[in-house]
């Protein structure tokens, strides 16, 4: 804790890069890093992963989410999961939409798919 004191802010969004340790009861994250979310497109090769279920694809859902792509252009690849009932596609959404995950931009797609549909991988 005292490597990372200054980081390790109440309402700060960080990036976690550690290991899991399960040999307690609850499971715990032993960090080895940790980072600013504004700082981990710097540090890492970050993608964006989406994930959405097919009943909640919308034409505006769709054009909502090429939008925050496009106010947030970056380097890291997006790609997208949908649900279907035949299954689950996977896509890497082109046409050189690739983002700046930044705090902002990873506000607006969890309000937009949910928290539990959004993730940042390094």
């Amino acid at each position: 804790l005292k490597k990372f004191e200054e980081i390790i802010v109440e309402d700060k969004i960080v990036f976690v890069k550690g290991k899991i340790d399960n040999r307690r009861e609850r499971p715990n994250i032993l960090a080895e890093e940790i980072i600013l979310l504004e700082k981990v497109d710097e540090k890492f090769d970050t993608t964006v992963r989406i994930k959405l279920d097919s009943a909640d694809v919308t034409r505006e859902k769709v054009v909502t989410i090429k939008s925050i792509c496009q106010k947030h252009k970056g380097k890291s690849p997006v790609y997208v999961a949908i649900k279907t009932p035949k299954g689950k596609i996977n896509a890497r959404v082109t046409g050189g939409l690739c983002v700046n995950p930044d705090l902002e931009f990873c506000k607006k797609m969890r309000h937009l798919v949910g928290a539990e549909n959004f993730q940042l991988k390094a």
